[in-house]
């Protein structure tokens, strides 16, 4: 009796196509898909802004080739009058003054897709004046060395823009000219007491919103000379930070005390990740503590205004006592070609929720995608092997802003139809004419599943992503 009950159930589902009941429009915070079930005629796509999240009213969505614009929710509703759409269908999306995006295999009936500014726009920002707490209690470094503090606030992720604001900050001046968000001291021989022994003043141009500030404070080993940094190395050898801000844009926020709460750092030594990428000989492993919402993340590294060094793969890092018993960290390893090299091929391996006990083991790289290359009409590459999705950007060459976004939800499949601009009647971005450059970048996400997943968690727990490039000539 049970199995017939079963059949039945599976039979009625089954023959649920396009004629069941429309599913509920559903928002996905920040983007992503929702519903876990397959896309059989009826698919409802909002349509946001990336940056403020909110709605994007007639933004112009291509399904299945089927064309809508959305309403003042930022909703498109396939189905509801003939214009049914089956999945795995491919979606582009497209609105004046924003960067296009198209979605390949898409089988679900909820999308939200979360559409960049062509412009990059100002980063609201706020500015926080104070000193550190407790940094005339950490003794000074031998001579040859100085005392740093670096004071900075969390992000609400690695991707979040306002990562920009890291390296603009005001600098002071002097010798060991560092930024207004920090300070120094040391023993400089015949030269006297360098820096501000007594007391550790900041500037700080912060983001807005609900943060954690907290300050890192390095053994700086200068090797012998304060103007070249080029050789420099540093060590942390105290860290402390101050939780339950909340900053509003152009406020001034002053008198704040950082305190240092770890006057003694753990090291941890990272296995693992042993297998290399030809080409990819810089590498450095960032520890990130993971506060949670509202505030987001603290990656634990010296700023490159500060010098251009990697982080070993035996970091140190704070205690997870006190306030942070709670939180966690992720070790995430990252390979370049240089230390000085920004962008592709690059490739990232995570491990993800460490509470300081045992070893951190990191996952081996994902392999590039290769072969990246536009023929006829159609984009093609090679396979990376373990991964669960792939995104990437199509760019003109020296252009500062993408042309086209896309994610790719099928990952054995190499060969996708190439985003077409009259798709979406010419709105939104256009793919410019001459060389273009496709980055595109291979993931491998625990647990995905392209019927119900958030774009922004793949952020937070991808342990393997790998990077690559190609150009075609249009």
């Amino acid at each position: 009796m049970r199995r017939l009950a079963g059949l039945v159930v599976v039979a009625l589902l089954a023959g649920c196509g396009s004629d069941a009941e429309p599913p509920a429009p559903v928002l996905v915070p920040g983007g992503g898909i929702t519903g876990n079930a397959k896309l059989s005629g009826y698919l409802n796509v909002y349509v946001i802004d990336a940056r403020s999240k909110a709605p994007i009213m007639a933004a112009t969505v291509n399904a299945g080739g089927k064309t809508l614009m959305t309403d003042a929710t930022g909703l498109a509703r396939f189905g509801m009058n003939k214009d049914k759409v089956s999945g795995p269908a491919q979606v582009s999306i497209g609105a004046a003054s924003y960067i296009n995006q198209t979605w390949y295999d898409v089988d679900a009936p909820n999308l939200t897709v979360a559409l960049a500014p062509q412009t990059a726009g100002d980063i609201p920002t706020a500015t926080v004046k104070g000193t550190v707490d407790g940094w005339s209690g950490i003794p000074l470094p031998p001579m040859g060395h100085i005392k740093l503090a670096i004071v900075a606030f969390s992000l609400k992720d690695l991707t979040a823009p306002e990562a920009a604001l890291y390296t603009m900050q005001g600098t002071g001046g002097g010798t060991f000219a560092i930024p207004r968000n920090g300070c120094f001291a040391g023993d400089g021989g015949p030269l006297g007491m360098l820096g501000t022994p007594a007391e550790c003043a900041y500037e700080l141009k912060s983001r807005t919103g609900a943060q954690a500030l907290y300050v890192m404070v390095f053994d700086y080993d200068t090797n012998g000379s304060f103007t070249n940094r080029a050789d420099d190395s540093a060590k942390l050898i105290g860290f402390g930070f101050k939780r339950g801000m909340s900053l509003t844009m152009g406020a001034t926020m002053e008198g704040v005390s950082v305190p240092i709460t770890a006057s003694t750092v753990m090291n941890v030594r990272t296995s693992g990740g042993t297998m290399k990428i030809a080409g990819l000989d810089s590498e450095q492993v960032i520890p990130v503590l993971v506060l949670g919402e509202p505030e987001g993340v603290i990656p634990i590294f010296l700023p490159p205004i500060i010098a251009k060094m990697a982080t070993p793969r035996d970091p140190d890092v704070p205690p997870l006592s006190g306030e942070l018993g709670s939180a966690w960290f992720d070790f995430i390893l990252t390979a370049a070609p240089s230390a000085t090299m920004a962008g592709p091929p690059s490739a990232i391996s995570a491990v993800r929720g460490f509470k300081l006990t045992g070893t951190p083991t990191l996952p081996e790289y994902l392999a590039l995608p290769t072969t990246i290359a536009v023929s006829g009409s159609n984009l093609t590459f090679g396979v990376s092997t373990g991964a669960v999705s792939y995104f990437g950007a199509l760019r003109g060459e020296g252009a500062m802003a993408d042309a086209w976004q896309v994610v790719m939800l099928d990952p054995a499949r190499v060969t996708y139809p190439m985003p077409n601009p009259a798709d979406l009647g010419g709105v939104g971005s256009a793919l410019p004419v001459g060389k273009i450059n496709v980055n595109l970048s291979a993931a491998d996400v625990p647990g995905f599943n392209p019927r119900e997943f958030k774009s922004e968690d793949g952020t937070r727990t991808a342990t393997r992503v790998s990077t690559n490039t190609g150009s075609f000539t249009r």
